[in-house]
């Protein structure tokens, strides 16, 4: 009986590991958790499929603001967002939804015709 209990537990620890995320879970409004005062950076997402899309607003504390649009895709439990700044800029996100509320990962941010900037530390929050 101890083993059936076991592996019945094993299974159900494994299952819950192999589960992908629903890419309609990312359907809404993010806000960019920044560490500079003044700052933001929000988005509403919309998906269709794996495929995701949405636009926002971003404000920088001396470069005004301005707004934005998002693609990406949501494959097994990764996802993969390029934000486009109408500034120019070019943010490529790459992470997991870590709860239901909190979207954390890593991007590298470039500007057409210059290098791309090292990787750094991102994290999103439902609004």
């Amino acid at each position: 009986m101890r083993r059936v209990v076991s592996v019945l537990l094993l299974g159900v620890a494994v299952g819950a590991c192999s589960s992908t995320l629903d890419p309609a879970t990312l359907a809404g409004s993010w806000s960019k958790l920044e560490p500079i005062p003044g700052n933001s950076v929000n988005m509403t997402l919309a998906t269709s499929g794996m495929n995701i899309s949405g636009s926002g607003n971003w404000c920088g504390e001396a470069l005004g603001c301005g707004t934005l649009t998002v693609s990406g895709k949501a494959i097994g439990n990764a996802i993969h967002l390029d934000i486009v700044y109408n500034n120019g800029l070019i943010e490529h996100f790459d992470g997991q939804i870590n709860t239901f509320s909190i979207l954390d990962g890593s991007a590298r941010s470039e500007f057409p015709g210059q290098p791309p900037r090292l990787p750094y530390a991102v994290t999103f929050r439902r609004r």
